[in-house]
This record gives structure tokens, C-alpha cells and sequence, in this order.
């Protein structure tokens, strides 16, 4: 099991299928930690113990075992644990996603509401039968090395999101993937996120005019994308700032004065960043 949200560490120890990547951890008490999920939605559940978990700028969450939160993509995420914490994370493969929404037979009310959406609502949610024998189907299928696991890991995924989907509000978080070209710009914004962040070079490197960019961008996003940008940094900063001194948390971030920071900040949260951490009483 992983002790930490490090990317390296997911990468090198999870399990992956066609359809998921499941991955295990085993959390000391009082431990926290800032992540970021990637392109895929994330389904996480916990074994053993309770997660608080403060998804953006959100109201902090609390979810124990037997019940489950589903993780929007690109989302950042501050965790506490006060217990020994047990959880299964599986990141839900966007082709997983598809064949089983063009499989299911959904009324037209759930066909329309599935739009992409850049912020998605957050869903937490109990392990009902249907959806904790899957997850018990697919935790013991990973432990053991039986011909054909990875095929029996998938069919019981296939499964697991049939009996998600049946709730309205997850149908409308299991998006469609976006465009690829409109996943690379993101993967881009969120890997240069503690830089400064260029459009023209961001529309360079996609071999488009930064006009041609910003228009096919918000097409899709419903979002400019400097705006996006700025719209991560600051829900960075939220999370930041319980750790950090102002200051800190502005050249983390790739802004280049604190004056020009703290502007983007107030315009954003109706606060200064001081105001904030003594507002939330970090």
C-alpha cells in the first residue's frame, strides 16, 4: 500500500487495466497532504478510518467507511486524517466511461444533462450492495494473480459505474472527455502551474494562433484560458495559504510581486490573503 499522494509513487505502484487504475493507501494518523487528481475522474472509498478532504475552495468534506466521494478531474484537493486511515482510490478511464454510457439506456433528461463542465459537482455518496460488491470484487481480484485479472478487474469496473450512473447527479459528472487537443492545453496550464503561465506560448506549442487557442478553448471550457489559469492558482492559494505565509504562497504560485498577488487574490475572495487565513483561522 502507498503512505503518500506522491505522483511518482501512483505511477510506479498502482495497478492499471484497460479501464482503471487502482491504487491503495495506508495513512498514518493525523497526516495531511495537498494533491491533484489528473485528466480522470477518481473514485475514492475508504477501508478503514475517516478523510476530511477540502476539494478547491469548497466547504471541507467528511467521509468515512462505507461511503465513497467522486473526484472531478483537475481538481486540488487538502486532506486531513486524525486515524490510521485505510483508502482505495480507482481513476475511471474515460473509454470505461463511454461504453457504458452508450450501454445503458438513459431517459432523455440524463442524455441532456451530460455537458461537459469544467467543475463539476462533487459527489460523495454510500456503498450501496450493488456498488460494494463490485468494489469487494475488484479489491480482491488486485490482491490475487488469477489468469485473466486484469479482464475480470474490468468487467467488475463496467459494472461498479452502471450502478453509479444510476444516480442522476453522477451522470452529469461522467463527462465525455474533452477534445484531445483541449486536454493537452490543460495538461500544459496544470503541469506550469507555479509559473507564469504565457498564452503565446501556450499557443505555440499547440500550433495555433493565441486567438484560434483562447476561442477553441472557451468553446469547450466555458472559460478563457487565462482565466482558467487564474482561477487554479487561486484555488492553490486557498489551500496554500494554511501552510504558508502570504508571501510564500505568491512566489509558489509564479507571481512576480506580492502587490500583484495579493490584487488577483482580493478580487477573487472579497479578502486579502491575511484577512483569509485569519477569517478561516489558519
Amino acid at each position: 500500500m502507498l503512505r503518500t499522494f506522491d505522483k511518482m509513487q501512483e505511477q510506479i505502484n498502482g495497478l492499471e487495466t484497460d479501464y482503471i487504475k487502482l491504487l491503495t493507501y495506508d495513512l498514518p494518523p493525523h497526516f495531511t497532504d495537498v494533491y491533484q487528481s489528473r485528466s480522470y475522474p477518481r473514485f475514492c472509498t475508504i477501508l478503514s478510518g475517516e478523510k476530511e478532504v477540502t476539494i478547491d475552495q469548497s466547504n471541507p468534506i467528511i467521509y468515512a467507511e462505507n461511503q465513497h466521494l467522486l473526484l472531478p478531474p483537475h481538481s486540488h484537493v487538502l486532506m486531513k486524517m486524525e486515524k490510521p486511515t485505510k483508502a482505495l482510490v480507482l481513476e475511471l478511464n474515460h473509454d470505461l466511461i463511454e461504453q457504458v454510457l452508450q450501454k445503458t439506456p438513459l431517459d432523455k433528461d440524463g442524455q441532456d444533462n451530460l455537458r461537459k463542465s469544467i467543475h463539476p459537482p462533487i459527489q460523495v455518496g454510500y456503498n450501496h450492495q450493488g456498488i460494494a460488491e463490485e468494489l469487494l470484487r475488484i479489491y480482491q481480484l488486485s490482491t490475487m494473480n488469477p489468469g485473466g485479472k486484469a479482464f475480470l478487474i474490468d468487467l467488475a469496473a463496467q459494472k461498479l459505474v452502471y450502478e453509479l450512473i444510476q444516480n442522476r447527479q453522477v451522470q452529469e459528472m461522467l463527462k465525455t472527455r474533452y477534445p484531445a487537443r483541449i486536454e493537452r492545453m490543460i495538461h500544459y496550464i496544470e503541469a506550469m502551474i507555479h509559473e507564469k503561465i504565457n498564452l503565446e506560448q501556450l499557443a505555440k506549442d499547440n500550433h495555433m494562433s493565441a486567438a484560434s487557442l483562447t476561442q477553441l478553448f472557451k468553446k469547450h471550457t466555458g472559460m478563457l484560458p487565462l482565466a482558467f489559469v487564474k482561477q487554479r492558482k487561486m484555488q492553490l492559494a486557498s489551500l496554500y495559504l494554511r501552510e504558508n505565509s502570504v508571501t510564500e504562497v505568491a512566489f509558489m504560485l509564479g507571481f512576480e510581486s506580492l502587490s500583484h498577488f495579493i490584487r488577483v487574490f482580493r478580487e477573487t475572495y472579497g479578502l486579502t490573503p491575511k484577512q483569509y487565513q485569519l477569517h478561516h483561522q489558519l
